[in-house]
């Protein structure tokens, strides 16, 4: 082998040596400064899996919540009752809080009144949110619903089911002259599951035949419902309610499953 041949692979050697010191002072100096990133194909951070989870992006795809109906409900003269209905699609997320607004519109398209509030959302359920005796002082055009705080997705267990709570024996009935008020809706609520809770939220809803839209709301709290127990609730419309059939009431009865303190001490399984 030549002189020269020799010199030009001790001088390759020399300069592999030489990046191979640079390239693992460097590592060592830098490697370990790397930012963890959302999108850097690494399980990092507080990621649940790669470059989701934690304070990245949700690992599930998470459907919007869906907003169907949104109306102010006339009751006596120069007051309403407020009426949402939204849907949530997601099997395993729910909404521990959720701040709302309602604005009421007239006619020239500027607010009459707004009515704000804090409820909850259960996973893969449907939702009403109603406000009631809320005056005004003209005449509605529209009512629009809107959230008032982030929308904060609560993963659920994958074997959730909804709270096995029921309504029973519901019956409706117009009021005589001597009896206070319109007409009256009244039934059994019943605590099927395997907790207390410390309040369970009647919501009615009655609709008219013709196209099915809310002519009557109304909300009433029930304060301990134990496990195995029945509880009667009963609501009074004071305002007239045009006829419908019996059919066209739906009641839901939900409890916020996300609020600790709303759990009772849960009933004691012998071993």
């Amino acid at each position: 082998m030549s002189f020269l041949i020799k010199r030009i692979f001790r001088r390759i050697a020399i300069f592999l040596v030489f990046a191979l010191i640079v390239g693992g002072a460097s590592y060592l100096i830098f490697g370990g400064n790397i930012p963890e990133t959302c999108s850097d194909g690494v399980k990092n951070q507080n990621e649940t899996d790669i470059d989701c989870g934690g304070s990245c992006r949700s690992c599930v795809d998470i459907a919007d919540l869906l907003v169907f109906d949104t109306r102010a409900i006339p009751t006596k003269d120069g007051f309403v009752d407020l009426f949402a209905e939204i849907q949530n699609k997601n099997l395993n997320h729910g909404i521990a809080t959720l701040g709302y607004r309602f604005d009421i519109i007239d006619r020239d398209n500027q607010i009459i009144t707004s009515k704000e509030g804090f409820t909850f959302v259960l996973p893969n359920s449907k939702k009403f949110i109603i406000d009631e005796a809320i005056a005004v002082n003209r005449n509605v055009k529209e009512t629009r619903l809107s959230f008032t705080t982030p929308i904060v997705w609560q993963r659920t267990p994958d074997t959730y089911t909804r709270p096995q709570i029921i309504t029973l024996s519901k019956t409706y009935k117009i009021l005589t002259q001597e009896e206070p008020g319109f007409a009256k809706l009244q039934g059994i609520v019943s605590n099927r599951d395997n907790f207390d809770f410390e309040q369970v939220n009647i919501l009615a809803v009655i609709r008219d035949n013709i196209r099915n839209l809310p002519i009557a709301v109304a909300k009433q709290p029930i304060n301990t419902l134990l496990v195995n127990q029945n509880r009667a609730y009963k609501i009074i419309w004071f305002h007239r309610i045009p006829s419908f059939s019996l059919e066209n009431i739906e009641i839901i009865a939900e409890t916020n499953i996300f609020d600790n303190a709303n759990y009772l001490k849960p009933i004691e399984i012998e071993q």
